[in-house]
């Protein structure tokens, strides 16, 4: 773990702007404002260096191919990818030896149209957002499929484009519903060697002239993270907004289109860039630390990184989307 003292001073009342927080605020009238200095506390704040240690795939449609690798998930010492553009999701241990895949273009049960997140849950179910048929689709740990809810709409339980997917240990799904600018939570039973899906509740995912829809999607200390364009969102499981921050922009600490979520080991937030083939690590209060990457085919640079995941030893795995590549990272 590397150390970096991080001191914060944010000037209130600036130009006849009162700051208050990382989103805009009301404006103030200048001849009255007053300055005052807001001071965050002195503590160090640790960030984590991933050094490269593997990779693995090419461009094809062989097994251990991908054509857009989008979006991983990883349970125990297995790794879940969706093989977007071969509309297919590939199985892999963490060492990325392959093991298994299904699915191809199509509507049916198994079959996807341009799959984007997926997410595993603890008793190894897998959750796929089949984004162009409109659904979500669940597997058992080999591909076997279970059930599929949605159609296309904007009631409860529909969709249009369903983007990213997460999981918590209740076992209630959250789904990033892009064109709806929303978030919709159900929750997963079985009863009887019966799975059964109920729509719970939903919240909007919105930011003043910001057109981009809700995309990545991360369950982090309780907490549930979603990327839009060069924004991030923080809420409650209930959907209450908690806190939010970003800015445009082509370096970090600003965002061009963040894709990718994942919570660390060390309680940060890892946010990958694909405009800036970049993943910035921020505290989960929204604090900027470090970044890491570039754009290039060498080991730990990208083009158009993506989803990313981490397991229980804080190894990061990303989709390195237009490398047709996963890369496998070790914090230090």
């Amino acid at each position: 773990m590397k150390v970096k003292a991080i001191a914060v001073s944010v000037l209130l009342a600036l130009c006849g702007s009162s700051i208050t927080s990382w989103a805009s605020a009301p404006k103030t009238n200048p001849a009255k404002a007053a300055i005052k200095i807001k001071t965050l506390a002195l503590t160090p704040v640790p960030t984590t260096v991933y050094s490269p240690s593997a990779q693995w795939g090419s461009f094809g449609t062989g097994d251990g191919q991908f054509n857009w690798p989008v979006a991983v998930a990883v349970r125990n010492t297995f790794l879940y990818v969706t093989d977007r553009r071969n509309n297919r999701i590939q199985k892999l241990t963490t060492d990325g030896v392959f093991l298994t895949k299904w699915g191809s273009l199509g509507n049916g049960s198994g079959q996807f149209n341009e799959p984007n997140g997926v997410a595993v849950d603890s008793q190894g179910r897998v959750y796929v957002a089949d984004s162009i048929n409109q659904r979500i689709q669940m597997f058992n740990e080999n591909g076997g499929h279970i059930k599929s809810w949605g159609t296309y709409g904007s009631g409860n339980g529909q969709f249009q484009y369903p983007h990213g997917v997460v999981v918590d240990a209740s076992n209630y799904v959250y789904i990033t519903d892009n064109v709806n600018h929303r978030v919709q939570k159900f929750h997963v039973v079985k009863f009887f060697g019966f799975t059964f899906v109920s729509y719970v509740t939903q919240w909007p995912v919105t930011w003043p002239q910001d057109a981009s829809g809700p995309a990545a999607i991360a369950l982090v200390d309780s907490h549930i993270y979603v990327t839009m364009g060069s924004h991030i969102q923080e809420f409650t499981t209930d959907g209450t907004l908690v806190h939010q921050w970003g800015i445009s922009g082509p370096t970090p600490p600003h965002f061009l289109n963040a894709m990718g979520l994942a919570g660390d080991n060390f309680n940060h937030l890892l946010i990958s860039d694909q405009g800036q083939s970049k993943i910035q690590q921020w505290t989960l209060s929204g604090l900027y630390l470090s970044a890491f990457g570039g754009s290039g085919s060498a080991p730990g640079q990208f083009h158009s990184c993506m989803g990313m995941a981490v397991d229980g030893t804080g190894n990061l795995y990303v989709a390195d989307r237009d490398n047709s590549r996963v890369q496998k990272f070790a914090p230090h």
